[in-house]
């Protein structure tokens, strides 16, 4: 039932999430 919306959410989250383990991993 609710697991679509947390699909939506961590779709952003999961990518917030990559952005910052990439960029730290440049840095």
């Amino acid at each position: 039932m609710g697991s679509t919306a947390i699909g939506l959410k961590s779709k952003d989250g999961v990518v917030l999430a990559v952005e910052k383990c990439v960029t730290s991993l440049l840095l």
